[in-house]
């Protein structure tokens, strides 16, 4: 039976006649009129004036109607633990929507209208399987954060990583088959966070250093070329690992960055200093034993002394 010629939900009921701005559906009870409907209410896609929508953990959700597009006023689109394959093209007209929350689902891919949700902030959609993002994330010039956790990905679009995306401070990418990150990453003058954990990287760029607002670094669980850097990876020493890349770890650096020879004298220079140091503490020592010792031998020698008559 189509869920349009079933009686309208209460829920759906409720926020129509007091005209609220936000509706939540979700649990078992939902799950189950989805299932008996054959999907959502049609209803639902009347109420214009919504602002917030959350449907979750309802395994029957397979797909979103088109009709999303009608609600002209969403800010907010939860639409996580259920088991949507698909997205439709339509999203792309919700232009004031800000956060579209699509995290463990069953989707693999997305729509390239997604690009044109031009105040989204926030965009998640962890643990799917999706195996490229869609080209034109650099419209999205708002975005602040990107979760693409745990998904199929092999690369991150480059796109992703244009200077027009001057607010991203957030990208999590971890658990994917990533093979390689841009140099381009330098680009995101606002990044703090960054998650690339347990891909297949082998290298990390040198210009991840130039990112001047980077806090916060995981490649945990990647096999890098460079041992010594993997180490620091694996330790989370953000710290430490930003350094490395500055002054060019065992490679070529950019811009301010040290070369190799460089790195190496300046290593070579801390290794003379360390001694000198220690070769002064000895000499210091040795002076002070030396003059208690002369103190003592200056004490004993008067008492041998026999005094005048």
């Amino acid at each position: 039976m189509a869920a349009e010629n079933l009686a309208v939900w209460p829920e759906i009921e409720k926020v129509e006649k007091e005209n609220r701005r936000e509706l939540v559906l979700q649990g078992g009870a939902v799950d189950e009129k989805i299932k008996k409907s054959g999907g959502i209410h049609q209803r639902l896609y009347s109420l214009n004036l919504l602002n917030y929508l959350e449907i979750s953990q309802c395994p029957s959700l397979h797909e979103l109607h088109e009709n999303i597009k009608n609600l002209s006023h969403l800010q907010s689109l939860v639409l996580c633990r259920n088991k949507i394959s698909s997205v439709p093209r339509s999203i792309g007209e919700l232009k004031w929507l800000k956060v579209l929350d699509l995290s463990v689902n069953e989707l693999q891919a997305l729509p390239e209208e997604i690009c044109c949700l031009s105040e989204l902030t926030t965009l998640n959609v962890s643990c799917n399987s999706i195996a490229a993002l869609p080209d034109g994330l650099s419209r999205c010039t708002k975005l602040c954060s990107i979760n693409v956790g745990k998904n199929a990905l092999v690369c991150l679009p480059e796109d992703l990583f244009s200077p027009k995306l001057e607010l991203l401070n957030t990208v999590i990418a971890s658990e994917n088959i990533i093979e390689q990150l841009s140099s381009d990453i330098h680009n995101l003058p606002a990044l703090k966070v960054l998650d690339l954990s347990s891909n297949k990287l082998s290298e990390i760029p040198f210009e991840l250093a130039d990112c001047p607002k980077l806090k916060d670094i995981n490649f945990k669980g990647n096999k890098l070329k460079d041992k010594r850097l993997e180490k620091m990876v694996n330790g989370c020493q953000t710290k430490s690992v930003l350094d490395y890349l500055r002054v060019g770890g065992r490679g070529k650096g950019k811009g301010k960055q040290l070369d190799t020879d460089g790195a190496e004298q300046s290593d070579r220079n801390r290794n003379v200093s360390k001694r000198r140091m220690l070769l002064n503490r000895g000499i210091k020592r040795r002076k002070m034993q030396w003059m208690s010792c002369r103190k003592w031998l200056l004490k004993s020698f008067m008492y041998l002394i026999p005094p005048l008559p």
